[in-house]
């Protein structure tokens, strides 16, 4: 769980800077696409910057020496 605040960003080249490095973390073999495909559609893509105001928090899978994920009964 995490809790923060969204604000669409409207400034461009924030919105570039933003775009290029979630391109960069997920599609870095794409990035020879990245200035024609932010041409086409900038103006149509919305960027949200979310900012979090609590440290995120959740819970973390755990498995035996096998690799197989312990069930809550098997934790106990």
């Amino acid at each position: 769980t995490a809790v923060g605040k969204a604000e669409i960003v409207t400034d461009r080249e924030e919105k570039i800077v933003g775009l290029r490095a979630i391109c960069q973390r997920f599609l870095p073999h794409h990035m020879d696409a990245f200035d024609d495909a932010i041409a086409r559609s900038l103006e149509r893509t919305a960027v949200v910057r979310i900012t979090l105001t609590e440290s995120p928090v959740g819970k973390r899978k755990q498995y035996d020496k096998e690799g197989e994920e312990m069930k809550y009964g098997r934790m106990v």
